[in-house]
């Protein structure tokens, strides 16, 4: 069994239930939801955006490799209305990023874990703080809370209580 850790994301249209509708989506395709964070609401990094986000993360325990997980993560997106454009960071009804599998490095021309730049967002560190305090980057050995300290000085998300 393989234990994978996602981020999830959204800006455009009814964010919340589409964040919730997406884990279950998520869970339901891909095997077994351990536990989800509380909702983050902040602003987008590296692109105006008119809506703010709102993020979470989840732990899943699958028996499917990286790349079926990617695959089948963007077929979700997809099925949520995401449309992807060839350049760089957009607004989106939903986003899904694969952050850890397992204690895994994985380095391939389709994907990238960690994330590789988890350790540099706050909205992702927060909820993924929620799920798992003894996680450890693998590449840089440090944990959650350790990677929070050193995150750079970004707006503190919002908790958003559903």
């Amino acid at each position: 069994m393989n234990r994978v850790y996602f981020s999830l994301g959204s800006n455009l249209g009814d964010r919340l239930t589409i964040l919730k509708d997406a884990i279950d989506v998520l869970a339901e395709n891909l095997g077994t939801l351990i536990r989800s964070s509380s909702f983050y609401e902040s602003a987008a990094i590296g692109f105006e955006a008119d809506t703010l986000f709102l993020n979470a993360c989840v732990i899943i325990d699958t028996h499917l490799s990286p790349s079926e997980i990617l695959s089948i993560s963007m077929n979700i997106e997809n099925e949520f209305g995401r449309i992807r454009m060839n350049k760089g960071y957009q607004s989106r009804t939903l986003d899904i990023d694969i952050l850890f599998f397992n204690e895994e490095i994985i380095d391939t021309d389709e994907l990238r874990i960690p994330h590789p730049r988890l350790h540099e967002r706050l909205f992702v560190l927060l909820p993924l703080n929620d799920l798992n305090v003894n996680c450890i980057h693998p590449e840089l050995g440090l944990s959650i809370p350790e990677l929070i300290d050193c995150c750079p000085n970004q707006p503190i998300p919002n908790v958003i209580k559903d």
